[in-house]
Order: structure tokens, then sequence, then C-alpha cells
């Protein structure tokens, strides 16, 4: 058994020698037995186990908690217990696996971490050289609960994981995105392992090297709350040897310092607290008080404005009075303009509807207001009258698309008609949609050719013709 020593902070401490100083929680395992005012047992090679849903993410992921000694089963299955061995042997805690399906594993009972910046050290020892062991047994520094709920998967929320495994031994600190990691040399020789926390920052170190072997890192995610030693996954994907491990000599000790006290309440955030804040609602960093009487001017209520002007006497102010010099309390207002009934001059007459063009119907019904058309033909059915619309058809866009209907009617009644006809006027249509008129003509004008081109092979003459005239009347309409 190896004395445990608290290593002081500092360069010159760690590199002389530290007189031995009482811990906060400490266990050197030389006793007959595990200390069980320490140390939870009850699911040490018995009990609860941690069935994943994946064979991936084991330790971290879904999954739900299985009891072993109840003969439930993970996947179809089962463990009978005892599970390996936890004990006492030659002066530490060892923790040994049978090859079955599971680990022996316990963890701390109560809190051994204090509320403070703390040291943690341990000596560990992992026998992954006599035996292929690719699952490994874990000693870590969790804020894991032992709910035993769905989902509480016992890898989450480590500070600090030193894992024994043939496969990678490492020292893993903190779980959140880019969690550091350093490969263990020879982890089946005995070796200390340091945790340290001091202001807000997170340090491993590794036997007597004084300097951090990973850190320092900032605190981050929950404060640790429980040490845990073995591993409790119930492994269904792949029985296979287990990485046995040792403990001993661990101790916590508190270093004092720890997390600030919390900042006085500062409800408007502007650095005076609301204690001692003149306005405790209103930022006002200077605390200006002109009147002195405590209530800061941020916050000092304005003085009552003068009465406003009512020059009709009716109650109402004028800046508000749909009749300023008329009095009318109640403010009626009819035809709702904003000028009251009491003050508002008769309506005139209404005119007789205007019809310029002569043609029988009024100009604000009229679709060509100048050119006589009683019928009010419509045919491209945009507001604007036949009789006065230079493109009775539609606009370009609207006439290019019903020319991509025709050529759609045609290729199903006779299959496709080739020449790259229905491309150039979707080139055209997105031409114009992009405002670039002379690509819209070049468009057109190309696809006009390959009409050409497919007169008489895959178009008769009456179907050119038809797609030649739509084509022209939309060139026209552009301008080209």
């Amino acid at each position: 058994m190896r004395s445990f020593t608290i290593a002081v902070l500092g360069v010159l401490a760690l590199l002389s020698p530290a007189a031995p100083a009482s811990a906060d929680f400490a266990d050197t395992f030389d006793g007959p037995a595990i200390d069980a005012a320490k140390w939870e047992t009850s699911h040490a090679t018995t009990g609860m186990r941690w069935c994943a849903d994946s064979a991936v993410t084991h330790a971290e992921g879904a999954g739900h908690w299985i009891d072993t000694g109840a003969g439930e089963q993970c996947v179809g299955q089962g463990a009978q217990p005892p599970i390996g061995t936890a004990a006492i042997a030659n002066g530490a805690l060892s923790l040994k696996g049978d090859g079955d399906w599971t680990f022996p594993f316990l963890y701390s009972k109560g809190n051994p971490i204090p509320n403070e910046d703390f040291s943690l050290s341990v000596r560990l020892r992992f026998d992954v050289q006599n035996k292929p062991a690719p699952w490994g047994s874990w000693f870590a520094v969790t804020a894991w609960e032992p709910t035993f709920a769905p989902n509480s998967a016992y890898g989450k929320d480590n500070v600090l994981r030193i894992v024994g495994d043939s496969s990678f031994s490492h020292i893993q600190l903190l779980d959140a995105g880019g969690a550091a990691r350093w490969a263990i040399p020879e982890p089946w020789l005995w070796h200390t392992y340091r945790l340290e926390r001091v202001d807000g920052q997170y340090s491993v170190y590794f036997d007597d090297d004084p300097e951090p072997v990973i850190g320092p890192v900032a605190v981050t995610g929950p404060a640790p709350t429980r040490l845990f030693m073995g591993n409790p996954v119930f492994t269904w994907w792949s029985p296979a040897p287990w990485a046995d491990m040792d403990v001993d000599d661990l101790s916590v000790e508190g270093l004092g310092g720890g997390p600030p006290p919390p900042p006085p309440p500062d409800g408007d955030g502007d650095g005076v607290p609301d204690s001692t804040d003149n306005c405790p609602s209103t930022p006002n960093a200077g605390q200006q008080d002109a009147d002195h009487d405590g209530q800061g001017d941020a916050c000092e209520p304005p003085p009552p404005p003068p009465p406003p002007a009512d020059g009709d006497g009716d109650g109402v102010p004028d800046s508000t009075d749909n009749c300023p010099s008329t009095p009318n309390a109640g403010q009626q207002d009819a035809d709702h303009d904003g000028q009251g009934d009491a003050c508002e001059p008769p309506p005139p007459p209404p005119p007789p509807p205007s019809d310029v063009d002569g043609d029988g119907v009024p100009d604000s019904a009229d679709n060509c207001i100048t050119a006589p058309n009683s019928g009010q033909q419509d045919a491209d059915g945009d507001g604007q009258g036949d009789a006065c619309d230079a493109q009775p058809n539609g606009p370009a866009d609207e006439q290019i698309e019903d020319l991509l209907d025709l050529v759609e009617q045609l290729e199903a009644a006779g299959g496709n008609i080739g020449g790259g006809i229905q491309s150039k006027l979707e080139n055209a249509i997105k031409a114009l949609e992009d405002g670039r008129t002379d690509k819209a003509c070049s468009a057109l004008a190309q696809a006009a050719s390959a009409v050409e081109g497919q007169r008489g092979k895959k178009l008769s003459d009456a179907d050119a013709d038809e797609l030649l005239l739509g084509i022209a009347r939309a060139r026209a309409e552009i301008g080209c």
C-alpha cells in the first residue's frame, strides 16, 4: 500500500514533498471488506445492469436498466449472479469479471465531492496485458445519479473517466463535444491519477508529472456528485473478457475557493444592486436624482400636463375633436370621414355617369373607355377589352405558356416532337422573368427555327403554322 500525499497547488509545491493532510473523503481499502458506509454494494455482483438500445452508444445512449437478480434479460440474454467478484484483496479493491455478459460495479454513497475547488487522487491498474479485454472497466467522477430510470445511462455527465481495455486505455476529461482524451501508458501497472478543479478549470495529472496531461479545461456541465467504479453495461451484442481492475489510495480534499458568490440582484442590469438602486426597474447607472426625493430621475413620474385646449367647450380636446369649432360632445360621424356630422357640409348631388366613347357602358365599368365596345369582349381576361387591347391574347409570358400547353397537347397525341422546342420556350419565359428581353427574343427565334425543322416530320403544316403564329405574337409583344 502506497501512502497518499496531497499535492499542493503551484510548481514549487509539486516539486517538493507535501505533508500528509486529512481528506474530506478517503478510502485506503485496508479493511477486511468493502466499507459499506462509503460504497453502495447492493448491485456490485447482482442487481441492476444497463441494457443499451445500441452497441455503438452503449454507455451514453438510450436504453433501460434490468434486474439480473430477478432474472430479467437484455435482448434475450441473461446473467446468473454472482457477476464476477468485488472484494478487498492485498490491501486494494479488486473488481474481476467472470466472462459473463456484464461486470461488477459500485458507486459512492452520498456526494463525496466538496462544493469548492478540490483535489482527487486515486491509484489504479487494469489487467489488459495478460488477456485480451475489449470490454473496459472504469473509474469515473460523475454527475450520474442511480435512479435506474429508463434512458438514465450511466455514461452521461462524466467529469473524469479513466478506462482500461485492450483496445484503448485512456483518460477522458468531460463528456461534452470535443472531450479531451489521453492514452494511458502501461495501464497494467499501478499509476496515480489526480483530478483538480481550481479557479473554474479542471486539470488531470499522471503519476509524479508536475504538468497536467489534460487541461486546464474550463468547467462545464453539471457538478460531479458520485464516484463510480466497474462497468454495469450488459454487452448483449458480444460477450467477451473484461478488463479486471484494482483500486487503492482514493482521497478527495477540498481546496477552498470554489465558485464565487452570486452577484446581488440587479433587475435592470445597470450595475447598481436593487437594494441601493433608486430606480430598480429602470437602468440608470449614474443614479441622478435632481429633486433628492430618493427616486431617480430616470423613473421619476413626469409632472401632470396642462389641460388640453377645447375651443368649442364641448369637453372634447381640440386635438381629437372632429368638429373643433362646433360643439358636439357625442362626436357623431355617420360617414366615418373624420369630420363630425355637426360640421359636415351637405354632400353635392352625384354627377351623371361618364361615358366618353358613348357605347352605353359607363366609364367606371367600361373595359375600353375610349373605344366603343358595348359587348365588352375580353378574350384574354386581363381586364382590357379586345377593342383596345394591343395583345388580346395576353402578354408575352402568357402567350408562351399557351404555346407550351400546345406542345404538351401535340406530344400527348403523337409523341415527342423533338427539336428542343419545349426547352427553348421555357428558356424564353426564364429570360423574361430575369428581365432579359434580348435573351427571350433569341430563345423564341431558336424555337421558331426548331418548329421549321420539325415541319413535315413530327409536325404537320397546320400545327407548325399555329406554333409559328404564337411565337410571332410573343415576339411582337416583347418588341423583338
